[in-house]
């Protein structure tokens, strides 16, 4: 497959929003591992809710009016963290 590079524009808090939800994603996958094991996974769990949950809900008010200033940069941001997302689930 040909890939190229070309720089397009992101709306910054639809980014931000998807960087915080793919370290989310993250971070659970490497709590499970190695299996279930409440007692370990729950804490490590807990503490990437607590760490990126503000930064999704506040990059998730702001989306909005970033949808409604430039779609086609929130799309492209949006594009970003699905690609992250399928490349952290495939590992």
């Amino acid at each position: 497959m040909a890939v190229m590079d070309v720089m397009v524009p992101v709306s910054k808090e639809t980014y931000e929003m998807g960087e915080a939800l793919v370290d989310l994603i993250v971070k659970i996958k490497g709590a499970l591992a190695d299996g279930w094991q409440i007692g370990s996974d729950v804490p490590v769990m807990i503490s990437a809710v607590v760490t990126n949950m503000a930064e999704i809900i506040e990059g998730m008010k702001a989306a909005k009016g970033e949808w409604d200033q430039d779609d086609a940069a929130t799309v492209a941001a949006l594009s970003l963290t699905v690609a992250a997302l399928v490349k952290e689930l495939r590992k």
